[in-house]
């Protein structure tokens, strides 16, 4: 793992950070902002850089820009305080993460490096949804899916395989341990919310151990990890 670092610099200066890596490689590239300031930003997949304050991991690289989630639980909060099912996009979390975490997280500069983005909320893979069909959001911070944690964690084939009715509604499988994420302020492992619909009144969640809560926890439980994520900007040239 490799920790990355985000440079302010001004038009005058010439905008040279540390690289990690081959700087020539596909999966290798530099951001920056036009203007008297700039953002110079340098990694590879796998990488951990610094921004707004965090760690962020950088998950997938593509058509110019990078999917990165933080390192670690930034916080807690509670999905949503309904009384009734809730999904993702309208959830009293995604207007919190979309509002108060974004404005009080990252400086104008650091917004203009955030894209807004099209997301896909498909239904509980054994539950059900009653939006069958799932949900299109548009974000400019989320949280993954169960199918970007199973893409970006590792796949072990048991989300296609719901258990026998009497089975547990876990997923536990050689992943685990790369799911697990420990508290900023603790370094403790704590469990953590995902977007995607548990059964009835609950939202899928990912446990202290690793495993995948494919039934969820409710969702006005307080101490939800959050672990954001977004999709970076990215200048190749």
């Amino acid at each position: 793992m490799k920790i990355m670092a985000i440079t302010l610099i001004t038009a005058l200066t010439l905008g040279i950070t540390a690289c990690k890596g081959n700087p020539d490689s596909d999966d290798s590239i530099v951001a920056d902002i036009e203007g008297a300031e700039k953002l110079t930003i340098s990694a590879e997949t796998g990488d951990v850089i610094q921004f707004g304050g965090f760690d962020w991991r950088v998950l997938d690289i593509q058509d110019g820009k990078a999917l990165v989630l933080s390192d670690k639980i930034v916080g807690e909060h509670l999905f949503d305080s309904s009384e009734n099912p809730v999904t993702w996009e309208d959830s009293e979390l995604r207007e919190y993460l979309g509002t108060v975490f974004y404005n009080d997280t990252f400086s104008a500069e650091e917004k203009e490096l955030i894209d807004e983005i099209t997301n896909h909320t498909a239904p509980n893979p054994w539950y059900g949804y009653e939006a069958a069909e799932g949900i299109d959001t548009v974000d400019k911070v989320f949280l993954l899916s169960i199918d970007e944690v199973i893409k970006y964690f590792g796949d072990s084939g048991a989300v296609d395989n719901p258990p026998e009715p009497e089975g547990s509604p876990l997923i536990e499988d050689e992943f685990n341990a790369d799911r697990i994420a420990t508290h900023n302020s603790s370094d403790k492992a704590t469990w953590w919310w995902t977007r995607s619909p548990g059964r009835g009144r609950r939202t899928i969640y990912v446990g202290d151990r690793g495993f995948i809560a494919v039934i969820g926890t409710h969702i006005d439980n307080e101490h939800g990890g959050i672990r954001p994520a977004f999709w970076l900007i990215l200048d190749s040239e």
